[in-house]
């Protein structure tokens, strides 16, 4: 499954309509929306892509999962350390994360207290390649042919602008080291709070260079 964000259209055969192209699968519904040049400021020259996904869990009554494919982001800030010594200290890091980045603690608390409704982080496997990867989703219970036509769009919306504002906030607040660092003085804590910080300074670069065309 592709990210939510892409400087290239996808391959294959596609489904043209009036907001983009669409694509079926045995496992999802693929919809693909251009953004026009400028979107992102002056220096984007060229469209780029929201990529956002439909699946259905196979649930009665009907379930949809609207998804935006944010793997590689957070992967180690999600993922709970194995060492049991290590829990407190990343308590501190998501209390500290959510602090500056208020998508991202929305997300969080959401997907802590399973509502995934109001859009909430969410690892699902990817039915590509078989691997768990996170997404930013929302959730569409008792889902009936005669609401899907109005609940489907306003889902899109709500993850589409809820990723675009993680994307912004995460790029464009810086977090306070010095603060999260002091937070305990302890030399396991400071260890452990620079390895993440290393992780997430080396992982944004990578990004930023994915997403260059956005100049965020």
């Amino acid at each position: 499954m592709r990210w939510f964000l892409e400087t290239q259209p996808g391959r294959g055969s596609y489904d043209s309509g009036p907001d983009g192209r669409s694509r079926r699968t045995n496992h999802y519904l693929e919809l693909e929306k251009p953004v026009p040049p400028g979107s992102f400021g002056p220096t984007q020259t060229s469209d780029v892509y929201f990529v956002l996904y439909v699946m259905n869990p196979g649930t009665e009554p009907p379930t949809l999962s609207v998804l935006a494919n944010v793997d590689g982001l957070f992967n180690e800030v999600l993922r709970p350390p194995s060492a049991p010594q290590d829990i407190p200290h990343y308590k501190i890091l998501l209390e500290e994360l959510s602090r500056t980045y208020a998508t991202f603690g929305l997300l969080l608390e959401n997907a802590l207290r399973d509502r995934f409704a109001e859009g909430a982080f969410m690892k699902i496997l990817d039915p590509d390649d078989q691997t768990p990867k996170w997404f930013v989703a929302t959730t569409l219970g008792n889902l009936s042919p005669d609401d899907a036509e109005w609940r489907l769009p306003e889902a899109y919306s709500l993850v589409q602008r809820t990723t675009n504002r993680l994307l912004v906030e995460w790029f464009h607040t810086p977090l306070d080291e010095e603060r999260l660092l002091s937070r305990q003085r302890s030399a396991d804590y400071r260890r452990y709070a620079k390895n993440v910080l290393g992780w997430l300074d080396a992982n944004k670069d990578t990004v930023i260079k994915a997403v260059g065309a956005l100049a965020l």
